[in-house]
């Protein structure tokens, strides 16, 4: 019989972090990369979504490879992401805009005028 795992995979805003644990919780092999962003303007912050999916996908891989396991034992996998992103996706799952967070804050204004009418 085939040892099982669970595997976690956090997007952040700064990092993604990817971690496989055995069911019993201890951690098997972890892997952090850096999250693509960038602040072309003030109160912009812009990150690729593809560039994300990438990152994540690979950090995946690498967690397997690193743990010498295989793919088909990971029972289960949990994503986080970031506190309040957003991203559009159309009805066959493909991307259709960029990763948005409250870093970027282009529509603090609407927010604010928002609440100001209730």
């Amino acid at each position: 019989m085939s040892k099982l795992f669970i595997m976690g995979v956090d997007i952040g805003v700064s990092f993604i972090k990817v971690g496989l644990y055995d069911i019993q919780g201890h951690r098997i092999a972890t892997v952090n990369k850096k999250s693509p962003g960038e602040y072309p303007k003030p109160g912009i912050f812009l990150q690729s979504s593809e560039e994300i999916l990438k990152i994540v996908i690979n950090a995946i891989k690498e967690v397997v490879k690193i743990s010498k396991i295989d793919n088909l034992e990971v029972e289960a996998i949990g994503f986080s992401g970031a506190m309040g992103g957003a991203m559009g996706v159309d009805k066959s799952w493909n991307v259709i805009t960029d990763w948005s967070i409250v870093s970027d804050t282009r529509s603090y204004p609407y927010a604010l005028d928002m609440i100001k009418k209730v």
